[in-house]
Formats: structure tokens, sequence, C-alpha cells
């Protein structure tokens, strides 16, 4: 192509050179042969130029061909080449629509991870606020194990000296068993024997049973021996009568015959009311007599004190029905109880 282009400047420019020959040539005042020989060179001239106007033309003619040649080449380049930028176009034109939707899709991700960042720093503060609560609840659970370990170690040493007074107790309950065992021989020795006592005062009182003077019986081992109020005292009165002293001098050689064994002196009454001067009701009367007769039992033969006592119960403990005379007479009664020897004073020595 640029070969073309230079052959055409360089055939015009021979053109115009020729052009103004011809016009110079017009316009001068020159002599006839001078003119013609300058028409035969300028002949020769442009046969000269003919012949180089053919060789360009040939030149020409055949830089054109190859401009032709480069010409269709470059066509079909450019053919080639649009082709390839349409696909480009459309290649880039696919990768900006890719790139608009990833960056939608980027857009949403933003602000779907925005949301849940929002959400995850919210949750994160929880988190750490659980951390701290959990941190001071550990360490509180800490103090707690520590006080609790003290507890225990307390409680431990405790339990040794329970271990060791445990095995002091076990000692002693073996010793312990082993004096009830013995106690228990003695006791039901106690007891037979008992039993013979009490046998032996009943008989020793029969000729006072058989005149109706006393009754006896046995209670849960102990051996109650009631005067009927006639024998021993006047009616109101707490005076114990001379008729009654054979019996009582009997009941006072018993105990000391018995002096293991204590005497609970008992005063009743039936509930015919009284109220004198001295007994304003059967309590008091009931009590005169218990303690009229301990004391009697205590200054005449000299029993220890210590093993009488009296109580006095006015009508509220009958024997009998109130309703009838014989049921009021046994009524009216100084019970004396020798009671059984205190098994349960041995048991605590």
């Amino acid at each position: 192509m640029i070969r073309k282009e230079w052959v055409m400047k360089k055939w015009l420019g021979f053109i115009a050179n020729i052009l103004i020959l011809l016009f110079l040539s017009a316009g001068c005042l020159v002599t006839k042969g001078r003119y013609l020989r300058e028409v035969s060179n300028k002949d020769e001239l442009i046969q000269q130029k003919a012949k180089e106007i053919e060789e360009l033309e040939k030149v020409f003619k055949e830089e054109r061909e190859k401009g032709e040649k480069k010409e269709n080449l470059l066509k079909e380049n450019i053919t080639k080449l649009e082709k390839e930028r349409d696909a480009l176009t459309q290649e880039v034109s696919d990768k900006e629509k890719t790139i608009q939707d990833k960056s939608k899709e980027i857009e949403d991700i933003n602000k779907m991870w925005s949301s849940e960042k929002k959400d995850w720093l919210a949750e994160k503060g929880n988190l750490n606020k659980e951390i701290v609560d959990l941190k001071r609840e550990g360490e509180e659970l800490k103090k707690r194990i520590k006080a609790k370990d003290e507890i225990i170690k307390g409680k431990l040493e405790e339990i040794a000296n329970l271990k060791e007074e445990n095995n002091r107790l076990r000692e002693d309950l073996e010793k312990t068993n082993r004096d009830l065992e013995i106690l228990k021989i003695e006791k039901d020795e106690a007891f037979m024997k008992l039993m013979e006592e009490n046998r032996r005062i009943k008989e020793e009182f029969q000729d006072y049973v058989k005149k109706a003077e006393i009754e006896i019986k046995e209670e849960k081992g102990r051996l109650i021996i009631s005067f009927i109020d006639r024998i021993l005292f006047d009616s109101g009165s707490s005076e114990i009568k001379k008729e009654a002293h054979p019996a009582l001098e009997k009941v006072a050689e018993i105990i000391k015959n018995y002096p293991n064994r204590e005497v609970l002196i008992e005063g009743h009454t039936d509930n015919v009311p009284i109220h004198t001067k001295f007994f304003p009701s059967n309590w008091e009367l009931s009590t005169s007599r218990a303690t009229q007769v301990l004391r009697y039992l205590q200054w005449k033969y000299d029993i220890s004190p210590r093993r009488l006592s009296a109580a006095g119960y006015g009508e509220y403990r009958p024997v009998d029905t109130n309703d009838t005379k014989e049921g009021r007479r046994r009524n009216r009664r100084v019970e004396i109880i020798l009671l059984p020897e205190r098994f349960e004073r041995k048991i605590e020595r």
C-alpha cells in the first residue's frame, strides 16, 4: 500500500514537470532550431520518461497485486479479528452480566452477613456476658467447694472421732450387755425371792384376814396390805386407835425383816363429804390418816424415813362402788404397800 502511494506521487510529479516545460516553451521567444532541438530533447526525455512510467506501471502493477493480496489477507485478518472481537464482546457482555449477577449476590451476601454480623455481635456479647457470669459462678463454686472440703475434712475428723467413740461405746455396750445378763439372772432370782417373800408375809397375816380386819393382795410384785378404816380410826378422825397397835406392830416387824423394800402408805375415803375444823374435805382426811400411820411406824419402831412415803387420794381411787354400804366400807381404807426392790437402781449403778 505504501509502495503504491509512492509510485503515484512520483508519476504526478513527472506530469507536472512536463506541463511546466511546455508552458515555458510556449511563452519564450526562441528560435525554431533551438525549439526543435529542445522538442527533440523533450521527445527523448518523454520516451525516457515513458519507459520509466512503463517500468513504474509494471512495478506499480506488481506492487498493486501484492497490495491487493496483502489487502485481502488483511481483510481476512480483519474479518477474523472482527469475529474474535464480536466473540470477545459477547464474552465481555456475558462476563459483565455475570459480574452484575455476582455483584448482586455479593450485595445480598453483604446484607445478609451484615444482619448476621449484627446478630452474631449481639450473640457474642451475650456469650461474653455468660462467660463472665460462668467465671464468677466458677469462682463462687470454687469457694463453696473449698468450704465444703473444709466441712468434709471436719466431718471426716468427726467420723474418726465418732468411730473411736463408737468403738468405746461398743465395748461399753458389750460390758453392759454382760452386766444386763447378770442382772437378768439376778432379777429372775430376785423375782422368785420376792414371790417367796410375799407368800410368807401373806401367811403371817392370815389371822387378820380371817378376822376381816385387813385385806391382802399382790399387784405387779407389790404386796398391798389394806386396813379397813374402823380398825385404825374412829369415824372422821385420824388418830390411831389402840386396838390397831398389834396389827401395826406386825407390819413394822415385816418391814424390818425386809430392809431392801420401800413402803408406800396411802389414805382413801368414800364419797361422803366431810367438812370439819381439821378436815375441810376428804383430801385432808385421807392424807392425814396416811401420814399418821407413817409417823407411828417411824417413831414407834424406828423405821428409816428414807424407806417411807405417804399419799392421800380422798374418794378418787375407790376399789368398790360408793352406792352401797358395803362398797363404801371397803373404799374407806389405809393401804400399806411393800414395794419390790428397785432393780433400776442396780442397772443405773
